[in-house]
């Protein structure tokens, strides 16, 4: 159901190899430096530069300088994230190196996060499935990646960690953490009060507030709400008016988009004690969000055009607390970090792209329930920092879906998994000499998953069988490894090599089973093997050059398919391990910091290949080794923010740039012997993701003390690259029951354009 992003041809990758070579001086999109918040003298907030080597990260849960950390490590600010008129976490990932995620504008894409990063997948449907992407909020886990994209607190940095990072993070991190550091309040009261209008329906209005309310006491708080009217119109045809007589969804605009989230983090600071307390609520809702257009081949529709005798809609809701207690002690500092969120997701979608009664409405409703606890203690003695700690989490997730078909078969699947995990880690770094030191770190880790209830019934028209599955468990053992060297030659010269080791879970597919061999109820876990080389330069005291080799070997790749059987109805749903795969490449990222010029630029490549794996296919098995993942091999960003003073105020031009290659679709993998009237035929269409091009720019206006305008323009030159293609869902019903001729349905593309053109201003007020 992914509707990521990318595509490019040799003779485009060469344009933009060239356009590098200038285009450091481009003003647009990043990943790197921060910028911080400071008081003026006049007594207002303004954005005030902090070079890089200055910037303190906790993301190995210990202070660091960014410049000195010896991992490969990505930052991005407040102040660039109110520059690019972020939100929500998926208007971040874009922006981070080697990461690719739809950038859709008024939050769109509700909470669903699946980004690729390194050339890797991170997304499948199932609650079976754990993402290998973990997002974490001050350290602690967020929860699942269905629940991630949730309304962004008031932040001070979000920081990003590509790779495994099981050590310190724990398990489903083999892909990559990204974590988000809330600001805390201060001694004197600051916040600000914003209103954004734009084309398209957009509407949004925030608020943030920070201050103390006693000698101890501390208070943030956070809300918002964004409402978005759409871009595409539902048309019904004549023909099939009857599926609509009331003209009910007929004209109708879509996806319609509304949301609303706040947070709320007190922080209480005595003597050798400081408590946080941060709780935060998300709620989302989309309708009329009719899946996919047919964009290509037989019966194709105009460019923003679907067509739907339903009303599909989406509702979400994500709230939970967060806790942390940290004492001071002579010899270290003793945290603990409680967690516990709550999770829900109603859908109901159009799979056919028809107003045809094929397909419509399948529906489904899922919801998680998360509780953890950590504690650890980490300190110094000597040359030896380290951390040492324990870690709980227990989590119960439920799932429930039904697809009419036809009006003649209701096909309803129920599932619930509970799992527990228990783990104990530590993390040494000693230091070997003033510019070389070692660090070490391991994981101990015990899963145990069970699948509590697993129900199929209802599919008998259509030769699904049904299945009453009594419980199921599966105990797992893991341990993860970390060992680095830091290295500094001179002054200004930091570099690392690294390796880590990490792994995700394995677990149950809970939904439609239409071809038992090709549905495994269970599926093992993945592991991931890290190698990084990684050089920082501070060339000047303004510019800076970051880069990293990586490699990872992934053993047990738990691989997403969308298989079309001949002859069957119904598509294959699944997860599988699908054997070894590897991805390699490099990220550069440079940084200037100027008196009003900013520049952030990155550069992420990914070669990332299946090196072994014998796919079960309806008729046997196809030997995949070699072929490429569905991922794109190139992505790039450069942001950039020049200031001005006129009149009595500033004018910030800001601009970016966001590439992302052409990629092969993720979940199209057709099954069955190559015959020309089959779905793996080489004369159906070709299925992958274009190259993503897109211009946003911002016009700022600092007006006095405290006011300011914005005018933004999102996809400045109105690109419309299809983001997702794949096969018509309903296919073989339409092949069954001889709606239309078999070998038109076979050249039918549907899929999904990169959003229009959107533009609007803001209007901010700060104390």
């Amino acid at each position: 159901m992914s509707k990521e992003v990318t595509r490019m041809t040799r003779q485009g990758r060469r344009g933009l190899l060239a356009r590098l070579a200038v285009g450091t001086m481009l003003i647009s999109g990043t990943a790197f430096g921060v910028e911080a918040f400071a008081q003026e003298a006049a007594g207002r907030n303004v954005l005030v530069d902090e070079a890089p080597q200055d910037i303190v990260v906790t993301a190995r849960k210990r202070e660091e300088k960014l410049q000195e950390a010896p991992v490969a490590i990505s930052v991005m600010s407040a102040s660039q994230i109110e520059n690019l008129g972020a939100s929500r976490v998926s208007d971040l990932a874009a922006r981070l190196p080697n990461v690719a995620a739809i950038d859709q504008p008024a939050g769109i894409g509700g909470f669903s996060f699946s980004p690729y990063v390194r050339g890797i997948y991170t997304g499948a449907r199932s609650i079976g499935f754990d993402s290998g992407f973990g997002v974490f909020v001050n350290g602690a886990y967020g929860g699942r990646n269905e629940a991630a994209n949730k309304f962004l607190p008031d932040l001070e940095r979000v920081e990003f960690l590509p790779g495994p990072q099981a050590t310190l993070f724990g398990k489903n991190t083999t892909i990559g953490v990204i974590n988000m550091v809330t600001r805390k309040p201060g001694s004197t009261w600051e916040g600000d009060a914003s209103v954004e209008i734009g084309n398209r329906g957009i509407r949004e209005y925030g608020v943030r507030a920070r201050g103390p309310l006693s000698d101890v006491l501390g208070i943030a708080v956070s809300a918002g709400r964004r409402e978005y009217d759409g871009y595409y119109r539902n048309r019904i045809p004549a023909e099939r008016k009857m599926f609509d007589p009331a003209g009910r969804f007929d004209g109708r605009l879509g996806p319609k988009f509304d949301s609303m989230g706040g947070a709320i983090e007190l922080v209480a600071d005595f003597d050798r004690t400081t408590i946080d307390l941060l709780v935060d609520y998300t709620r989302a809702n989309r309708h009329n969000d009719i899946y996919v257009g047919r964009i290509e081949g037989f019966d194709a529709l105009p460019l923003d055009v679907r067509e739907s005798a339903t009303m599909p809609s989406q509702g979400n809701e994500d709230y939970g607390g967060l806790l942390s207690i940290t004492q001071d002690f002579d010899a270290g500092k003793l945290t603990l970090v409680s967690t516990h969120r709550k999770f829900t997701n109603d859908v109901a979608f159009d799979g056919d792209g028809y107003a045809l009664p094929i397909q419509e409405g399948p529906e489904w409703a899922t919801g998680q329930t998360l509780t953890s606890q950590e504690v650890r203690f980490g300190g110094e003695a000597g040359r030896l920092s380290y951390i040492v700690g324990g870690y709980w989490q227990g989590q119960s997730s439920r799932s429930a879906r039904v697809a009419e078909i036809l009006g003649l078969a209701s096909v309803r699947v129920t599932g619930e998994i509970k799992a527990r995990t228990l783990s104990a880690f530590t993390n040494l770094d000693y230091k070997l000499t003033d510019r070389l030191s070692a660090e070490v770190g391991v994981r101990w880790e015990d899963e145990r998953k069970t699948l509590s209830s697993f129900t199929q019934s209802g599919g008998a028209l259509l030769g699904v069988i049904d299945i009453n599955q009594a419980p199921l468990r599966r105990s797992v053992e893991h341990v993860s490894y970390t060992a680095a060297l830091a290295f500094s030659p001179i002054d200004r010269v930091h570099t690392h090599l690294r390796y880590s080791k990490g792994y995700k879970s394995g677990g149950y597919n809970i939904d439609f089973v239409t071809a038992p061999v090709l549905t495994p109820l269970e599926f093992g876990d993945e592991s991931a093997d890290n190698y990084e080389v990684g050089l920082k330069i501070q060339l000047t005291d303004r510019l800076f050059l970051n880069s990293v080799y990586y490699r990872t070997d992934y053993h047990d790749l738990q691989q997403s398919e969308y298989t079309r059987v001949p002859g069957q109805a119904l598509p294959v749903i699944t997860t599988k391990n699908s054997g070894e795969a590897r991805t390699e490449g490099l990220e550069i990222s440079a940084s200037y910091r100027g008196r009003r010029l900013n520049i952030n630029a990155s550069l992420g490549t990914a070669n990332a290949r299946y090196t072994h794996w014998l796919r079960q296919t309806a008729t046997g098995f196809s030997d995949e080794s070699g072929k490429k993942l569905p991922a794109p091999d190139l992505t790039f960003n450069i942001l950039g923010d020049y200031r001005l003073p006129v009149g009595n105020g500033n004018l910030h031009f800001v601009a970016e740039y966001i590439y992302r290659s052409r990629a092969p679709q993720p979940v199209t993998m057709p099954s069955g012997p190559i015959l020309p009237d089959d779905p793996a035929s080489p004369l159906r269409p070709s299925y992958h993701v274009d190259a993503i091009s897109v211009v946003n720019l911002r016009l700022r206006y600092d007006i006095g003390r405290s006011w300011n305008l914005s005018g933004w323009v999102r996809n400045l030159f109105d690109k419309r690259a299809v983001i997702m293609r794949q096969p018509n869902d309903a296919e073989g019903f339409f092949e069954a029951f001889g709606i239309f001729p078999a070998t038109s349905i076979r050249t039918q593309v549907v899929g999904e354009h990169q959003a229009p053109r959107h533009f609007g201003a803001t209007l901010q007020y700060r104390f």
